[in-house]
């Protein structure tokens, strides 16, 4: 009998063993680290962190678990293990613009086996600077005035030297300052705009603001909000913020009669004027009509 194909098989097998026991081996023989820590960065609208290990930290269930990290944030939330390598912490409430929170590993961190933890020293995430979240006039509009004054909404508390600083207008590719308005000046348009008693949904807090000098008749302007514009609590975005707009072209009117427009009207009918922009009173009441000698 022929035993070599027995001992090909054999040693075949063999193999097969080891090759899939030595990955186990390796992973049963590495430290155990933090495989994953979320979010991180800059991301809006945070409700939990998260983070994986690679090894159980603990037993399951065990309520006297300690938490992995320290944690360093404004609002408040509450640790917890959803099982022996996954632990998270969840704030009480979404967390609003303008937050910043550290979580810093735990001194001589070990695992369930006691094994030091391989991680870094420390997390970060933020939930960014304070940002633009409604505009009056609105984005694209065609009709800005010379002086025109901007009715903003953001997301969080602005610190003013950093919108003074950071904010500013392109005007036909011109850089300018802009001009941060008074409380009562702002108050004043809040309230005649309505959004005293209305606010704009997701709208902090409410700013007016205009550009250095006049704006040219129909030329191109931006309002950037720059990245760099600061909360209350010190915290700034990755991104600016750009707005389009276009200033009003020169004032023009036509007249009408019946449905006739810029025609020779018969003199039994009654006419009217349209204006490409508001007029004061006093200057339409110095309108006259002249008949002509035809």
């Amino acid at each position: 009998m022929n035993k070599a194909p027995i001992y090909v098989a054999i040693a075949l097998s063999f193999i097969s063993m080891l090759s899939h026991a030595q990955p186990r081996s390796r992973a049963a023989s590495m430290a155990p680290e933090l495989l994953y820590f979320s979010p991180q960065g800059e991301i809006a609208k945070v409700r939990q962190v998260a983070a994986r290990f690679s090894k159980p930290m603990t037993a399951f269930g065990d309520p006297r678990a300690q938490d992995p990290f320290s944690v360093d944030c404004l609002e408040k939330g509450q640790g917890r293990w959803v099982d022996p390598t996954i632990w998270v912490y969840d704030f009480e409430q979404d967390l609003p613009a303008g937050i910043a929170c550290a979580f810093k590993l735990r001194t001589g961190l070990q695992s369930l086996a006691g094994e030091p933890v391989l991680a870094a020293e420390q997390y970060r995430f933020t939930t960014g600077g304070p940002k633009i979240v409604f505009s009056r006039p609105y984005q694209e509009e065609r009709s800005l005035r010379e002086k025109q004054v901007w009715l903003l909404g953001v997301n969080a508390t602005a610190d003013r030297t950093s919108v003074i600083e950071n904010a500013r207008c392109l005007v036909a590719n011109e850089t300018r300052k802009i001009v941060v308005l008074g409380e009562e000046e702002r108050d004043k348009l809040v309230e005649q705009h309505g959004y005293k008693s209305n606010r704009p949904p997701g709208v902090s807090e409410m700013l007016a603001l205009k550009c250095e000098g006049e704006l040219p008749t129909s030329a191109a302007v931006s309002l950037v909000w720059g990245k760099d514009i600061r909360s209350a609590s010190g915290v700034s975005s990755e991104k600016d913020q750009t707005f389009n707009f276009t200033v009003r072209g020169p004032l023009a009117f036509d007249y009408r009669c019946g449905w006739g427009k810029n025609i020779e009207c018969p003199f039994d009918q009654p006419i009217s004027v349209h204006f490409t922009a508001p007029v004061l009173r006093s200057k339409l009441e110095a309108i006259t009509l002249t008949l002509s000698d035809v």
